[in-house]
């Protein structure tokens, strides 16, 4: 029972879907909107833009293709096709100009595809500002024409630049040719291009030695002058095979101005990867009225995309009447729509003439040209694309010419098409992306005869999977500038003399040997200083300006490595740095405590206490900005050299003004140096180096001059370069490293070596001489000379290295150091116990025990107050007190006799320096022991 419902269950089921069927197929179907044969109800319009005589071209193979179509009934019945030709852009150079036109005409609501025979960055722009037109090209190359983003309905017939390229790499290749130049125009689209061809020929052994960019006429003046400088630039390298990547006019322009420069010849050879050269319309405005010799162009060579076109298929044997009855037809009755066609041009090999227009190979007239084919066959595939549009909408033409159908615009359906149809120009294969898969490409070379006179001479036959080509050249019709023979190829650059330091050479050995020893010399200083810095023997020195000091010196040395070997871009942009740097850390340093000095020994008659800490403070960071502001020149300085060797222009006098600010901050230290050395000669001589900071001046003098004048007017010979430089920096930075810092090193070395015990004999022998002499009294000293003060010690008191403790206030070369309590402030008064150094009158030092104050202040003598003697705790008459304005130094003698003899010293200098004659007449066995001072409004007293 269950089983036959279940039948009968199913059976119903089938009746229903069966009913569903009868009753779909019974329902009444879409059909198609009718179409009137009236090729008049709407137009739809190919617009060709153009500025050379390809887009003539380009314009008879479109006309060509509209008319069959408008005469076929079975494509585009109510659609017909007008072809128009777009000249304004040859009324126009400003890129704002080429954005109005082109919204212009792609606004017009039955612009069904514009052609674009432009310059790649021309294309560029017009493409870009109609995204939503379909749009192809002939001869646009250029790689940004690929991105789909930006242009998403745009595809072309010719190939990337960067396919032509790849393929150029074998002429260069054929001839033999490593190092070539590279002149581009500037602009983002060509200086891509030229980016591409570096880093594609440099991989492959081809090495783009120097390149230049040409900027666009300014609308002004001569053109030649304002781009001068890049090609006498570009005659200094000595390179003889240039490439040109620019528009059209710009090709010529380029080779206008190396003919002017001496650049064009038989020994020269100009190529370009551009499809086609021309004057631009302002040619005799740009170069002065001056006309173009077409001769200059001889053996120029460029590209061509290759003609596939087959001669034994019958849809091209049955086309050729057809275009011959078109080349006629226009001549006789439309020449005035072709702007390049010169009727009156009667040269049988002139483009220009016609009907050389329309052919590949003027004056023969047996190859239709190629951008004519491939118009004609684009046409013919838009049309076929239009129509496919119209069905799958289920429109008619009308909504196609008004642009209803935008929505089904796409790239795929058009390149589907191309592949899918049979062109005469064999173009069937295309990448996602729009651009042509390539296959050949003709390598054509200009005869001399006329700018547009070329002869294809050569095929690439293009590996489609590696991009690269092999060529082949018809010898017989080849040409080089002049009358050389096609075995006679130029060479790529003028040998220079090998004259380089060969690190092998005697002499470079020799010199590299020195160059060692002088090095291990200034490395052994710097870890001897860096090593005994603290020692108290150095400290006078400041061993840290003697640190770097020495540094600079082993920096110096450098010099000689950036001469050795073949000239390198890296050894050129380095040769700058050690002279300079190492002139900058012997010099900052020297000028520095030069300076410090200065101010202490000069200045303290001007200022009470004269802060060591804060001076030095100031000095350092002086002397670091210095420094740093130097080394941010260089590095300037060589990053510009960098964009000199990559061609950018307007740099070259930058780097001269900077080469100039750099070495005028290496002579300034060196001057200040030299000054401040004269006004310290004066000083004693336990500080006072001017004799060897004079003798060093000189040194460094020498090899600044020497530098300079190498770099200037060196000897061309790099070899004598090199001896001249290399020795000359040698042995002053040997002599110069001795003098500054090798006596210093020397002194400590040897005093640190004695035995203790010699020291100790040599202090007794010392004293047991100055008590002699003290007790002779001070009848043989003279007023107006300095008086001897000798102070007591034992030897406990002091350590080994302090040998002697004797004073001459006056004119001689000796110290004394006293401890001594120094009073700070005036109302809340701190005593300081402190150790007192008399350097020379004026000045005396006064270092600080505690170590909150670790470095010394300097006091002027002749700002002190009052001098007097008072007692100490034992009752002595044994301490000294100088009392200034806001401070007080108390000195402590061991007895009142050597106080007195201080302050009798002391009062009788202040007084000669103050007022000479108080002291005449003034009894010299007489001990003054207490003086006081008035100090006047202008100083003195």
């Amino acid at each position: 029972m269950m089983r036959r419902s279940r039948t009968r269950c199913c059976e119903a089921w089938l009746l229903w879907i069966g009913l569903a069927v009868l009753l779909l197929q019974a329902a009444p179907t879409a059909t198609a909107i009718p179409r009137a044969a009236n090729k008049a109800a709407s137009t739809i319009k190919v617009t060709v833009f153009g500025d050379y005589f390809d887009a003539d071209q380009s314009l008879l193979g479109a006309e060509m293709a509209a008319r069959e179509i408008n005469a076929r009934s079975d494509i585009l019945p109510d659609v017909r096709i007008n072809v128009e030709y777009n000249t304004d852009y040859l009324l126009y150079y400003d890129p704002a100009s080429v954005y109005d036109i082109a919204i212009r005409v792609c606004d017009q609501i039955d612009q069904g595809v514009i052609y674009l025979e432009l310059a790649s960055s021309m294309t560029a722009a017009v493409a870009l500002v109609c995204p939503h037109i379909p749009s192809l090209s002939f001869v646009s190359g250029g790689g940004v024409l690929s991105n789909k983003k930006l242009y998403p309905l745009f595809w072309r017939s010719s190939w990337p630049f960067s396919v032509f390229i790849r393929a150029s790499l074998s002429f260069f290749e054929m001839f033999g040719w490593s190092k070539i130049g590279l002149v581009y125009q500037s602009t983002p689209v060509y200086k891509a291009i030229g980016q591409s061809y570096k880093e594609y020929f440099s991989k492959n052994g081809v090495e783009i030695f120097s390149s230049v960019g040409i900027p666009a006429y300014s609308g002004s003046g001569n053109y030649y002058d304002q781009i001068k400088t890049s090609f006498e630039y570009l005659k200094s390298t000595k390179l003889r095979i240039f490439v040109v990547i620019g528009d059209p006019d710009i090709c010529v322009d380029i080779v206008m101005a190396a003919n002017m420069t001496g650049l064009v010849g038989r020994d020269y050879v100009w190529t370009t990867v551009q499809t086609s050269i021309a004057a631009s319309a302002d040619f005799a405005t740009k170069w002065g009225n001056a006309t173009l010799n077409p001769e200059i162009l001889r053996g120029f060579t460029l590209v061509r995309s290759g003609s596939n076109l087959d001669a034994s298929d019958p849809a091209f044997t049955a086309w050729l009447p057809n275009f011959q009855a078109a080349v006629a037809d226009a001549i006789a009755n439309h020449a005035q729509n072709y702007v390049f066609m010169d009727v009156l041009d009667t040269d049988p090999t002139s483009q220009f003439s016609p009907p050389n227009l329309f052919y590949d190979d003027p004056g023969t007239n047996e190859l239709p040209a190629d951008l004519l084919v491939k118009a004609y066959d684009a046409t013919h595939i838009m049309a076929k694309v239009w129509e496919k549009w119209i069905q799958a909408a289920n429109s008619d033409g009308p909504s196609l010419a008004n642009r209803t159908l935008g929505s089904r615009y796409n790239l795929k359906d058009m390149l589907d098409e191309a592949r899918a149809y049979h062109p005469l120009s064999g173009l069937t294969l295309f990448t996602p992306e729009g651009d042509p898969v390539p296959q050949k490409i003709l390598l054509g070379v200009n005869t001399g005869q006329r700018v547009a006179s070329f002869v294809y001479a050569g095929e690439y036959i293009v590996n489609s999977t590696t991009g690269r080509a092999n060529l082949t050249i018809d010898k017989t019709k080849f040409v080089w500038f002049g009358n050389r023979s096609f075995s006679d190829v130029p060479i790529d650059f003028l040998p220079p003399v090998e004259d380089y330091v060969s690190w092998k050479s005697p002499l470079t050995m020799a010199i590299l040997v020195i160059a060692l020893l002088v090095g291990i010399w200034c490395l052994f200083l710097c870890i001897y200083l860096i090593t005994f810095r603290t020692h108290k023997l150095l400290r006078p020195y400041a061993p840290d300006k003697l640190i770097v000091m020495a540094f600079g010196h082993l920096v110096f040395v450098f010099n000689v490595l950036t001469l050795v070997g073949k000239d390198k871009p890296v050894g050129c942009m380095m040769r700058i740095w050690p002279v300079t740097i190492g002139m900058v850390l012997i010099l900052v340093p020297m000028t520095s405590k030069a300076m410090l000095l200065y101010k202490i020994f000069h200045h303290a008659s001007n200022a009470e206490v004269i802060n060591a800490t804060m001076l030095v403070r100031i000095l350092n960071i002086g002397g670091v900005a210095y420094t740093l502001l130097v080394v941010v020149l260089l590095s300037i300085q060589s990053a510009i050299y960098r964009l000199v060797q990559l061609g950018v222009q307007g740099i070259i006098p930058t780097t001269d003004a900077l080469y100039g600010v750099t070495t005028a901050l290496a002579a300034i230290p060196l001057i200040a140096a030299a000054v401040f050395a004269y006004l310290n000669r004066e000083v004693p001589s336990v500080f006072n180096d001017v004799k060897e900071t004079t003798n060093s001046l000189t040194g460094l003098t020498v090899v600044f001059l020497v530098f300079h004048c190498q770099n200037a007017f060196g000897s061309s010979s790099v070899t004598a370069t090199f001896a001249i430089e290399a020795l000359f920096v040698l042995v002053c930075m040997a002599y110069t490293s001795f003098t500054l810092l090798g006596g210093h090193v020397l002194h400590h070395y040897l005093f640190t070596r004695k035995s203790k015990t010699k020291q100790i004999k040599e202090l007794e022998k010392t004293k047991k001489r100055m008590s002699v002499k003290l007790n002779n009294g001070r009848s043989t000293q003279s007023a107006e000379t300095a008086s001897y003060v000798i102070s007591e010690f034992k030897k406990q008191e002091y350590p080994t290295e302090a040998k002697k403790k004797i004073a001459i206030l006056e004119g001689k070369q000796q110290t004394l150091s006293k401890r001594a309590f120094v009073c700070l402030g005036v109302y809340l008064k701190t005593w300081r116990k402190v150790s007192i150094t008399y350097l020379s009158s004026p000045v005396y030092r006064i270092r600080y025990q505690s170590p909150d104050c670790e470095n010394p202040d300097y006091l002027s003598v002749l700002s002190v107050i009052s001098v007097h003697v008072m007692e100490n705790r034992f009752g002595n008459r044994a301490t000294l007190v100088l009392e200034y304005e806001k401070h007080d130094v108390l000195i402590q003698f061991m007895t009142s006799q050597l106080a007195a003899i201080w302050a009798d010293a002391i009062c009788r200098s202040l007084m000669i320096r103050r007022s000479p004659d108080s002291v005449r007449g003034m009894d010299d066995t007489e001990l003054i022991t207490s003086a006081t001072f008035r100090k006047t409004p202008t100083g003195d007293s």
